[in-house]
């Protein structure tokens, strides 16, 4: 991947720009962020969101369906990423899937259901380490 990034004169914070050119394995360096496949930009996404992490750390990260347009192989490999920064406490990490690969990676699961009886939502957790292997 190729990342530039050019700075203009702060008004407000950061007023830059970043160019942003990943490039997919077994395939040329991408332009056009358009021609790559959900699972792809979202692979891009992390890459850079996750670099940026590496380069400068926050606490904690949180992560909203982020591995919907993965497949299977990428949506373990992200979860097994996020497994192991965590256990090396490089952050915390708080993500929202449907993906059972991710689900499996964490800690604890939260929930939320809706009732139809009680007209709202009821949110309930399950500590998952007690089911660890």
């Amino acid at each position: 991947s190729e990342m530039c990034i050019r700075d203009r004169p702060r008004v407000h914070g950061y007023n830059g720009e970043i160019q942003y050119a990943p490039t997919p394995p077994g395939k040329r360096v991408v332009y056009e962020l358009e021609q790559l496949s959900g699972g792809e930009k979202a692979l891009a996404a992390l890459s850079l969101v996750l670099g940026i992490q590496k380069y400068r750390r926050a606490p904690a990260i949180f992560l909203d369906e982020v591995d919907a347009h993965l497949d299977a192989h990428n949506a373990k490999k992200l979860a097994g990423y996020l497994r192991k920064a965590v256990e090396r406490r490089e952050f915390q990490c708080i993500a929202v899937s449907h993906k059972e690969a991710l689900v499996e990676a964490f800690d604890s699961l939260l929930g939320v259901a809706h009732s139809k009886q009680m007209q709202s939502s009821q949110v309930f957790s399950l500590d998952l380490r007690q089911f660890a292997d």
